[in-house]
């Protein structure tokens, strides 16, 4: 029935139009004229210099070029005695059209060429949308880390949620290809150096229905190619923390330039002149970072708090009290790129990327015993190929083909039967608050490969019609295995003696293992209308999603667990195929060439992740009420109505003013029902019924000179709702707390949100001066029982956390060496240049970090010979990381 309907919706498809388009390039357009008379000069030559690609003039005088790769060029316009105009600086960007209006005069003396800097405010009519370009030239002059910091400083993005969605609602892409974590559904499956990157695409509101999975935001990665010119690179960095803070980040007292330390190689360049190019990235960091416990105990370690009496206490702690990293990450990276230009029309491209990873994140509860705690191990592989062949200058299509393999691990030992594991005895905090040996014993190995593939047909039909049409397919394969890790001696005599590591198999609580194998199917087509004041952008996407699994059909003995009549048994049907059409619409009017209006609307819908869909994937329910969550192959897609009104406007020659005004609505948000088995247990599916609404302005201003440079936003947000988390209603229930029956502020409700990017240079010398602030996000205040409103219905994030503000510095200096082309290359970063303690959650009775209402009866249930109750209390981890200074030199060849 699926390829039935499948087939059916492309017929559909190529009925409506026989064409459409990719997401990796973009079109340069315009006209040429005749600069005293304003005539059009018809058959004027248009090439892209370092291309093959160029365009004549048509009878009035306009010409386009599409299917170019992001970048900034120099485009040569020349006529037949006519002086020849050559225009530098033109950066051309993924899906958008840059027009340029050229006046060509009589050529007064033979081969004269005027040279020109193109005004990047004169090329801003394409903006039918809420669309951030990010060039790799700013990419390397921000104060940044990786490339999602500077996808943070982009209006309409507060902590990662884009116009206020939940996390799970961006979708990311690598060269048009999608790399989500399609799992749990929040972050990338792949991690791209800036170094690769050649534009960053970041759409905060509305798309075109060439994206999908999405319902906030989308971010587009377009990697680098190797050219005819040999480059490279080599460089080292440095970076420790310096902070009048060390009472509160122990270890921190002085400089280390080694605390963190980041190797990186580039080189790229000819393998056949003009036919083979290869370009290849690998980076190593190795960052300790600025949370750290004392070693005061090790695993093996037992201690005993329980007497009142505190000349009973027995406490065993062997470990060296020394400053341990807990907040430490090791990261690999490898990018490698081949593009070959088989024929001047058509290249294929071949790339890989690959990530090691390994997190190891602060549980204050561990900070005497860091030994216990596990960590989380990422691999990732990601292959890609792509055939782009140009059929004729208004007409090319992509091929691409993907291959994603993710491996990601979290526990204390690869091995879940390691003979190192100890008693669950040793994992106790009774007394101090803290663990005085133990470890943690959950073991988490996930496998999933995603095979996509993808094909976009882009055909200009005519000066004011572009046509796309696209299909998609996923096929994912996809293999988890949790385990809780018991005593093998458990429920026998010798259980609080004797100790094995075992594991139970997915017919116990204490497992889920399954193997899924969901496929997407996705088909689009696209008209983007240009005329000579109007763009209309017009597009539907069809999305389909197979979970090829099965569900019980009594809800109240899924697994049937309980011995009833057969009409209370369970069956297992097969689940259903998810589909849905989403209409899309945006539009641009050129008041004049100072000012344009946009609007934009749309319906926007996106699966949950796979890991609400299976998890629990026996149906067992425990014999505790409110101690599981089920997975539910058969909720809805989510679904997302945007839309958006702006008002681009040049202010000054250099300067330019944007606004926006934003809403939407969420429906079928993911929730929680509760269900109950008819022996009465009560326990969590996951099913379609929160609600979630954003309102909000944005403000861009832009300053670009030669040597000075400025980009200001401003975000202002509303974010409300019925639930945080899908969990939020369930867990509430479970601790016996009344049911939210209103609407409410969301977690990341962040009201004003300012970001401010300066830049300046000054012959080999570069600065840039990075300012964040925000007006703190909701929290729940909850009071101590002694208080009268403690007793009131108080409805979760009633109260905001103080603002933030935060600095970021950056300067480079480049020194020519033995030629023009090598050249050593010094930069020093600086984040949270001020030093400031930005308070990231506070605790719920003060709503401040760092502290809490200590009362007497606190004091006294405090047993410990090592610590006091304000040690449990004083989290350093409330608080961002402090400052931290950067080096790096690098060698360019």
């Amino acid at each position: 029935m699926l390829k039935i309907r499948q087939t059916l919706v492309l017929l559909l498809l190529f009925l409506l139009i026989s064409s459409a388009g990719g997401q990796t390039t973009g079109k340069f357009s315009g006209r040429v004229l005749d600069e005293e008379t304003k005539t059009p000069l018809i058959g004027a030559n248009v090439v892209i210099q370092g291309t093959s690609q160029g365009a004549a003039t048509d009878e009035e005088g306009y010409f386009f070029i599409i299917n170019v790769k992001p970048g900034t060029y120099q485009v040569r316009f020349d006529y037949i005695g006519y002086q020849e105009k050559i225009v530098t600086g033109i950066r051309i960007s993924p899906n958008k059209t840059i027009e340029i209006l050229i006046e060509l005069s009589s050529s007064v003396l033979e081969g004269e060429v005027v040279t020109v800097v193109a005004n990047q405010l004169d090329l801003q009519k394409d903006r039918t949308g809420s669309v951030k370009n990010i060039s790799s030239d700013q990419l390397d002059a921000l104060p940044i880390d990786n490339v999602g910091q500077a996808v943070s400083m982009q209006a309409g993005v507060v902590s990662g949620h884009f116009r206020g969605g939940r996390l799970s609602e961006v979708t990311y892409l690598i060269d048009g290809l999608r790399v989500d974590d399609t799992f749990g559904g929040v972050y990338q499956a792949v991690d791209l150096e800036p170094e690769v990157i050649e534009n960053v695409e970041v759409i905060t509101g509305t798309f075109s229905a060439e994206y999908g999975r999405a319902m906030s935001g989308v971010v587009n990665l377009i990697t680098k190619d190797g050219s005819n010119s040999f480059n490279g690179s080599l460089s080292y960095g440095g970076g420790g923390y310096y902070t009048n803070n060390s009472n509160i980040f122990k270890g921190l007292d002085k400089y280390s330039p080694t605390t963190n330390r980041d190797t990186r190689l580039q080189l790229s360049g000819p393998i056949i002149k003009d036919r083979l190019f290869f370009m290849v990235n690998g980076r190593l960091r190795d960052y300790n970072n600025h949370l750290n416990g004392i070693r005061r105990f090790q695993v093996s370690d037992l201690s005993s708090f329980y007497f009142d009496n505190p000349e009973e206490w027995y406490s065993e702690h062997t470990g060296d009290s020394s400053i341990v990293a807990m907040d430490r990450d090791f990261n690999q990276s490898i990018f490698a790129k081949l593009t070959f230009s088989i024929l001047s029309n058509v290249n294929l491209t071949l790339s890989h990327s690959s990530n090691n990873d390994t997190w190891r994140g602060y549980d204050h509860a561990f900070k005497y015993n860091p030994d216990g705690m596990g960590h989380d191990d990422r691999e990732t592989h990601f292959t890609t190929l792509n055939y782009n062949h140009m059929l004729s200058d208004k007409l090319f299509y992509d091929l691409r083909f993907s291959r994603l393999k993710t491996i990601f691990g979290s526990y204390m030992y690869e091995d879940p039967l390691d003979e190192n594991y100890v008693h669950d005895r040793f994992l106790d905090s009774y007394g101090p608050g803290f663990f005085t040996g133990g470890q943690q014993k959950h073991h988490v190995r996930r496998n999933i490969t995603d095979l996509t593939g993808k094909f976009d047909l882009t055909w200009q039909a005519n000066k004011s019609h572009s046509l796309k049409f696209g299909v998609e397919t996923i096929n994912r394969d996809l293999d988890n295995k949790y385990h809780q890790i018991r005593n093998k001696w458990f429920g026998s005599e010798w259980e609080n003696v004797l100790y094995e590591p075992d594991t139970l198999n997915d017919s116990t609580i204490y497992a889920d293992v399954f193997t899924a194998s969901p496929k997407e199917f996705a088909a689009y087509v696209r008209d983007k209308m240009e005329f000579n004041e109007w763009i209309l952008d017009l597009s539907f996407r069809y999305d389909s999603y197979a979970p090829n699994s099965s569900y019980p059909s009594d809800r109240r003995n899924p697994a049937n667990q309980l011995d009833l009549p057969d009409s209370m048994m369970s069956t297992y049907d097969n689940s259903t195929v998810k589909s849905q059409i989403s209409p899309r619409l945006e539009i641009s009017y050129q008041l004049s060439d100072q000012a344009l209006v946009n609007f934009g609307y749309g319906h926007f819908f996106e699966m949950p992740a796979d890991n609400y869909l299976y998890q629990n994937h026996s149906f067992l329910v425990p014999p505790n009420d409110y101690s599981i969550t089920m997975g539910n192959t058969e909720v809805k897609a989510q679904k997302t109505v945007q839309y958006q009104m702006g008002l681009w406007q040049r202010l000054r020659d250099k300067t330019s003013l944007q606004v926006t005004l934003f809403g939407k609505d969420t429906y079928n948000y993911l929730t929680t029902m509760i269900y109950s088995t008819y022996n009465q247990i009560e326990y969590g599916l996951y099913g379609n019924k929160d609600y979630g609404s954003t309102r909000g302005l944005e403000l861009k201003v832009d300053y670009l000179n030669n040597n000075f440079s400025a980009v200001v936003n401003y975000t202002l947000q509303y974010v409300r709702g019925s639930a945080d988390y899908p969990e939020q209603t369930f867990n509430r229930a479970g601790d016996s707390m009344d049911p939210v029956n209103r609407i409410i502020p969301l977690s990341w409700d962040q009201r004003h949100t300012f970001n401010a990017s300066l830049g300046y240079n000054w012959k080999s010398l570069k600065f840039n001066l990075t300012s964040y602030f925000n007006s703190g996000t909701p929290y729940t205040f909850s009071p101590i029982q002694e208080s009268q409103l403690y007793r009131v219905n108080l409805y979760p994030n009633n109260d905001y956390m103080p603002q933030k503000f935060s600095v970021d510095f950056r300067m480079d200096y480049t020194k020519s060496l033995l030629s023009d082309k090598m050249k050593l290359h010094f930069s020093v970063m600086v984040f949270n240049l001020l030093d400031i303690l930005n308070e990231e959650w506070v605790n719920s009775t003060t709503g401040r970090a760092y502290t809490a209402v200590i009362r007497d009866m606190d004091i006294f249930s405090h047993r410990s010979d090592f610590n006091t109750f304000e040690d449990r209390v004083r989290n350093p981890a409330m608080y961002s990381a402090p400052r931290q200074i950067k080096f790096n030199v690098k060698l360019e060849f």
